[in-house]
Order: C-alpha cells, then sequence, then structure tokens
C-alpha cells in the first residue's frame, strides 16, 4: 500500500471554517466510525492525542480522542485512554469486515502544554504509547503531527482520505496530509 504526505498552510479562516463544516465531533475520550462522505474532527488536543485509522479500500475511518496512555484505574471510556483505544478501534475494525493489514493511521496532537521542567510529559507519553503499540500490530503510521507547545484541531475528511491539522496558538498554519487509495 503506497503511502505520501503531503503538506500545505491554510491562509485564513475561510479555509479552516470549509474544511469545519459538516463534521461529526468527538470530544475527549470518543470516539467516531463512518464511510465518506463524512467528515470526522475533534477541537483543542492539548496533551492528548487523535488516533486515527483509515481503510482506503473503502473509504471507513476512525478519529479517537485519547487522554492518558493507560487507565489508573477501571477503564470508563475505552478510547479515552491509549492502550484500550487502539485494540477496541481494531475491534470495530474487523466486526465492519476490514483486517487491520489494511489500515493505514496517523497521529495528532501529544504536545506539552504545560510545559513543566520536572513533570511528567504526557503528551510525549501519549505518543510514545501509541507509536509503541502500533508497530507491534504492524500497523503503518503514514501522516503525524505531534509534540510541540501548541493545541491543535483536526478534521478526517473519509471522502479524500485526507487529514487536516490547525494549531490552536500562533497563525493559521496546517498540516495536511491524503491517505494513498
Amino acid at each position: 500500500m503506497k503511502q505520501y504526505l503531503k503538506l500545505r498552510r491554510l491562509t485564513n479562516s475561510v479555509e479552516i471554517n470549509e474544511v469545519r463544516r459538516g463534521s461529526v465531533v468527538v470530544g475527549i475520550g470518543g470516539y467516531a466510525i463512518d464511510k465518506s462522505p463524512t467528515k470526522i474532527a475533534t477541537w483543542a488536543l492539548g496533551s492528548c492525542v487523535a488516533i486515527i485509522f483509515y481503510d482506503p479500500y473503502t473509504s471507513t475511518g476512525t478519529l479517537a480522542h485519547s487522554l492518558l496512555p493507560r487507565p489508573l484505574r477501571g477503564v470508563d471510556l475505552p478510547t479515552k485512554y491509549v492502550s484500550t483505544a487502539i485494540p477496541y478501534l481494531l475491534r470495530k475494525f474487523k466486526a465492519l469486515g476490514i483486517p487491520p493489514r489494511r489500515l493505514q493511521s496517523a497521529l495528532i496532537g501529544g504536545a506539552n502544554i504545560l510545559q513543566l521542567d520536572n513533570g511528567p510529559n504526557i503528551g510525549r507519553s501519549n505518543v510514545d504509547k501509541a507509536r509503541l503499540l502500533l508497530k507491534k500490530l504492524s500497523i503503518p503510521i503514514v501522516a503525524i503531527d505531534v509534540g510541540g507547545t501548541s493545541g491543535r484541531n483536526v478534521v478526517l475528511d473519509l471522502s479524500t482520505g485526507t487529514v487536516y491539522v490547525w494549531y490552536t496558538r500562533s497563525t493559521f498554519t496546517a498540516f495536511s496530509h491524503r491517505f494513498k487509495r
């Protein structure tokens, strides 16, 4: 399965509003799974990470907004934690008849928002956990925009296989990746 990365900048809020229009919005700990022509979005990713899977053959995708790398106690929402979100989402794809070997993934977020010198970097821990699990499962990460100190907004457009990202601080810049079909 070929992959390529396409970067571009959104120059104004009109473009951002066009990308956002009609999106199904996922909150913290939530997820959505759907087919083209749906757009799935999440706002204000700080240290949280958006875990995205996409099947280019059926234009089916999912976006989960995971808060922490693993649960500290029991699991209230399976997609709230990276360690439980990934296997949960893969079970959802299997139930749809989509094998993991067909999936491509993207990771967005994982910023160090608090910038504590001696404290934990939850964003980095979220990203590290996701990378480790995806590597073990042999699911390629074909788009990644993680780290830094700025929050992010994300839209997954299932009709084009494009992941749009723009930052919540500084200028309107965007990272765009189109999954190869």
